[in-house]
């Protein structure tokens, strides 16, 4: 299985390049097979999915970005002070909190030719 390390700029597969200030992971899949979208949680970071894409098919092709929002050491107390994070509050976050999460996944799958599948 090979996984590909592509970022907004990366010049490799221009098709398949969203117009997004995200950095993502990326395993090709098929052409016409179907896409899923794995997110990781607090402190993870574009390779912390890599483990599950083993369990996937190969048809599929595998995007994990990663989170907009690096944490700095004090910012979860008592969970991470590594990694990134899709919110800026202290854990439990409010709702509201991913609003801005959730509007930058928008535009970053809207990019994309084809729509991936979520899970």
């Amino acid at each position: 299985m090979a996984v590909l390390y592509l970022s907004y700029n990366n010049p490799m597969l221009p098709e398949m390049m969203p117009i997004s200030s995200l950095i993502y992971q990326i395993r090709p899949g098929e052409d016409n097979g179907p896409w899923l979208m794995l997110l990781h949680g607090l402190g993870g970071d574009e390779h912390a999915m890599s483990l599950f894409t083993r369990s996937i098919p190969a048809a599929f092709t595998v995007i994990s970005p990663r989170a907009p929002i690096a944490i700095e050491p004090g910012m979860f107390p008592g969970y991470t002070d590594r990694g990134y994070s899709w919110v800026r509050s202290a854990l439990p976050p409010e709702r509201v909190s991913f609003a801005p999460a959730i509007e930058l996944l928008g535009d970053f799958i809207r990019s994309f030719k084809r729509v991936p599948v979520f899970l």
